[in-house]
């Protein structure tokens, strides 16, 4: 069985993609095949659209994927340690430990910890606290910080300090025990 013949159409058509292949433009082609540049371009579109140079690889853009695991085990110390620089030393002024807390310590973008480090949130979840108990810290705080300065341990004086409303100091005492010793606890129920 023998294959049919091509046409001068397609033996034309074929030439023309040969030397384009070889990086020929059209208006070359067209001089050395001795043909009009519209025919030459027309054949040449109809193979390889109106661009003729092959498409280039796309830039990579966007989000890179992320290895949050590692990610996570990598912030874990140094949520920690904006845990306990939140908790203060006993000389610094304390701070409620709360996720957005430590978000903004460690210039972490909103929700960050939350949606993608496990074993942080959970670092954190183990040390948050209610208001009122960070309110019973910020009093055994100002209580040290009144006792060292040798001033009497009254009401006032931890209020300036703490700028506290008295039925926020009445919510917070059942928590203040834990974090004082029993000398100043007694001190400081008993001037209220």
């Amino acid at each position: 069985m023998e294959l049919p013949e091509k046409s001068q159409q397609q033996l034309f058509d074929e030439e023309v993609y040969r030397l384009h292949d070889e990086g020929l433009k059209y208006p070359e082609i067209a001089e050395r095949l001795n043909a009009s540049y519209n025919t030459v371009k027309a054949i040449g579109e109809r193979r390889y659209g109106t661009y003729h140079e092959p498409p280039k690889a796309p830039l990579k853009s966007g989000a890179k994927p992320q290895d949050w695991n590692q990610i996570d085990n990598d912030t874990l110390p140094l949520v920690k340690d904006a845990i306990r620089q939140l908790q203060g030393d006993g000389t610094t002024r304390p701070r409620r430990v709360t996720v957005f807390a430590v978000e903004r310590m460690l210039h972490l973008s909103s929700k960050k910890i939350s949606l993608y480090l496990p074993r942080c949130l959970a670092e954190i979840r183990r040390h948050e606290e209610s208001q009122e108990q960070y309110w019973a810290r910020e009093v055994a705080w100002a209580a040290n910080q009144l006792r060292a300065a040798g001033s009497p341990l009254v009401w006032r004086r931890i209020r300036e300090l703490t700028n506290m409303r008295p039925e926020n100091y009445r919510a917070c005492l059942p928590y203040v025990a834990t974090y004082t010793d029993v000398a100043m606890l007694n001190s400081v129920y008993t001037r209220q």
